[in-house]
């Protein structure tokens, strides 16, 4: 429902080839930075000691083709839990790592996605597999309310939509999210990433090659 172009983000850089060190937020930062021109910052004042405890886990193998923001994520995301965890921020052309609180909570946006393809083609797969009982949670396993009679519905993609796409911010106040589904449209109010997340993923859908939903931006 939306064509506008996006602003160019530092995070959306793309480097050829990254071998991520991940023993230590510093060596997070440095071996990125020897491919990224310096555009990764390391914020100390806002982590403690156990915010900057080495990582006794083996690093990723080489990355090639690989966001700037993806890799910066991936290298950061067993810090996730210390102390409410760090946290990223785009400021000024670099990408920075702080501790918790020092980022501010992303703007958000509303857009409306028209998914009625995607819910007519889910109860047309049930229909073509009659002997294949209907899920008793409506489609995809969300909870459906009480007055619905199980065939697939616009609800049930804004639920997966919640279940996959940074499923710990929409229950979280500060952040403000919502998806809420409707007579076969979709209203999302979150972050310009989430929505190209949301983008990539309902494409997945429609492409039927989504296969095992990996939950983005999940903390586990």
């Amino acid at each position: 429902m939306r064509s506008l172009d996006y602003p160019t983000r530092v995070a959306d850089r793309i480097l050829p080839t990254l071998q991520l060190d991940t023993t230590s937020l510093s060596a997070v930062v440095n071996s990125i930075n020897r491919v990224a021109d310096r555009t990764v910052q390391l914020e100390t004042s806002h982590l403690n000691d156990d915010d900057r405890q080495s990582d006794q886990w083996p690093s990723p193998p080489p990355m090639r083709n690989v966001r700037l923001g993806t890799a910066l994520a991936t290298a950061t995301r067993t810090w996730h839990g210390y102390n409410g965890g760090v946290e990223l921020r785009e400021e000024n052309g670099a990408l920075i790592i702080g501790g918790p609180g020092s980022a501010t909570t992303p703007a958000t946006e509303g857009r409306l996605y028209d998914v009625r393809d995607i819910v007519r083609e889910a109860g047309a797969w049930w229909t073509r597999m009659p002997h294949v009982p209907r899920p008793p949670r409506g489609l995809f396993g969300m909870q459906l309310s009480s007055d619905d009679d199980g065939s697939p519905s616009a609800r049930d993609v804004a639920g997966l939509i919640e279940g996959v796409i940074y499923p710990h911010r929409w229950d979280n106040v500060p952040f403000n999210w919502y998806a809420e589904g409707w007579d076969g449209w979709v209203l999302v109010r979150a972050s310009p990433q989430a929505h190209r997340d949301i983008e990539l993923f309902l494409m997945l859908l429609r492409r039927g090659e989504s296969e095992a939903a990996t939950q983005i931006g999940a903390t586990q």
